[in-house]
């Protein structure tokens, strides 16, 4: 393992004054939880005030040596990481190269495309909308967007703000062209020009729904007696300035003229093959699911903010409503989704934690919360291949800060329970085509295995893609299609097994 080098070398590394870098002003303390143990409550501001420890300082330093190892064994170029410790920005440090061609060096001040963490931003701004008064999560998005229709027959009316902060809404996943010619204008126009159909009632499935992210910042704007065209205003406004993200933009081309990381794709031997800059897949309907650029700094500054209550950003019930555990995903026990967050009891039993995280060519991303430890991590990384990097340095700094770590474990269902998959689906509006079947019986070797035969699949420009094969079991009743993509059977309100939700479409069990 490599030591952790310093500035002007190929580490930036800061450590950070903590009253220097809160996000609410000096006179203005974070808001506390009032039921809170004062004794409780008083050490943690002892140590916030006091500043990181010698041990935190060595954790760090380990930390930094961890993520070193991990950016030399995967051939990642460079990263950004910031700890924050007893609720404020306690480190940042920037490793590696921003630039492969140039040699330039990731510092604690360049932005990387944050990815799907852009989505916490989404659902922060509509938690500032409701304890405005403005807006109500649980109406029919029609209350706002009177204009809005579906596809014949499904009724746009059933379709709420919430549905789309959770991903039930059944909205489709990502079958929009994000940033082709046709699709580069306004949000509302598209959605006027291309009435969208529920791959499942809304409600019924969690299913991840990029395009439902960028309708609902159509819903926040309307609220908000903003233009369309101006949410990136409005999450500027309502987000970034009061949580203090100063350098956080949506513009990815102002971004380009300062300090940014430039994207790298990576094959399976770890090379570099291609180069992804800032401004690719930038346009209005990708800005609101996965358009955010920042720093790792910036999203410890908005971890700061839910951390403490919401501080001049949000309400506590907006946090609240934030991290609470609304759709249950069917991964493990104890995961759910909730407005642009997932919460979970893993890897702490004792602890909720509170994550996302984001993909996009050339970027990885993640910010991982322990609330009650008042602990959050945030980091960014500019290359996608085989090994998800920022995952890997979350897990490090989770073993160096969290003392009662616990490994991760993974709940799956046994083989004797599976046979509560096997039947025929249809999916008539997505591209698993009708006819979808499911069995359960031994395969290879005798074991028992789970088979999908797709033969109507299509992709989504409409051309023949069957789907045949043995299906990978990943948690309790998430599974993967044999091309890789994660599939979720979910039950009925009987409970019996009625829906099989991929990213490709939510094939419906008669």
């Amino acid at each position: 393992m490599k030591a952790p080098l310093l500035a002007g070398a190929s580490t930036s590394f800061a450590l950070i004054a903590f009253a220097a870098c809160s996000s609410t002003p000096a006179d203005n303390p974070p808001v506390l939880d009032a039921s809170a143990d004062t004794a409780t409550t008083d050490a943690a501001i002892d140590a916030a005030e006091a500043g990181p420890t010698a041990d935190e300082i060595a954790s760090f330093q380990a930390l930094l040596a961890d993520a070193q190892t991990q950016l030399d064994t995967s051939g990642t170029p460079g990263a950004s990481i910031a700890v924050v410790l007893h609720g404020k920005l306690a480190f940042a440090a920037g490793l590696g190269k921003k630039n492969v061609a140039s040699g330039a060096m990731v510092t604690t001040s360049t932005l990387f495309r944050a990815a799907s963490m852009s989505k916490m931003i989404v659902a922060a701004t509509a938690m500032s909308l409701v304890r405005d008064g403005k807006l109500d999560v649980h109406a029919p998005i029609t209350t706002y967007l009177p204009w809005f229709a579906l596809k014949a027959p499904f009724d746009a009316s059933t379709v709420t703000l919430e549905h789309l902060l959770t991903h039930t809404s059944g909205f489709p996943s990502d079958t929009i062209s994000q940033c082709a010619a046709s699709t580069g204008g306004p949000r509302q126009a598209f959605f006027a020009a291309n009435p969208q159909p529920l791959w499942a009632p809304p409600g019924a499935v969690y299913d991840y729904s990029n395009t439902g992210f960028a309708l609902a910042s159509v819903v926040l704007t309307a609220a908000a007696g903003f233009a369309d065209t101006e949410y990136e205003k409005l999450a500027h406004d309502r987000v970034f300035v009061p949580a203090g993200m100063t350098t956080a933009t949506f513009d990815a081309a102002a971004a380009m003229t300062a300090d940014y990381a430039t994207g790298y794709a990576l094959d399976a031997a770890n090379k570099v093959v291609a180069t992804d800059e800032p401004s690719a897949l930038d346009c209005p309907l990708l800005h609101p699911p996965g358009g955010v650029m920042a720093t790792a700094s910036d999203y410890a500054h908005f971890a700061e903010a839910l951390l403490a209550g919401g501080g001049a950003m949000l309400s506590k019930d907006g946090v609240d409503a934030m991290e609470a555990p609304h759709a249950d995903t069917r991964g493990f026990a104890t995961q759910s989704y909730g407005y642009g967050l997932v919460h979970q009891f893993a890897p702490y039993p004792a602890h909720a934690s509170v994550w996302h995280d984001g993909s996009l060519p050339g970027f990885l991303s993640m910010l991982w919360m322990i609330p009650d430890s008042n602990f959050a991590v945030v980091v960014l990384v500019n290359a996608r291949g085989r090994k998800n990097v920022a995952e890997a340095i979350i897990g490090s700094a989770l073993g160096r800060f969290i003392p009662d770590a616990r490994p991760g474990v993974t709940t799956k269902t046994p083989s004797a329970s599976w046979s509560k998959y096997a039947g025929t689906y249809d999916d008539a509006f997505g591209t698993l085509g009708a006819g979808v079947n499911v069995s359960v019986g031994a395969a290879d070797g005798g074991a028992t295995a789970v088979t999908i035969d797709a033969p109507n699949a299509t992709d989504f420009a409409g051309g023949a893609f069957p789907v045949h094969g043995v299906m990978q079991q990943r948690a309790i009743d998430q599974w993967s299609l044999p091309d890789g993509t994660s599939a979720t059977f979910f039950p009925n309100d009987a409970g019996t097994t009625t829906y099989l939700a991929t990213r490709r479409g939510v094939a419906i069990k008669p």
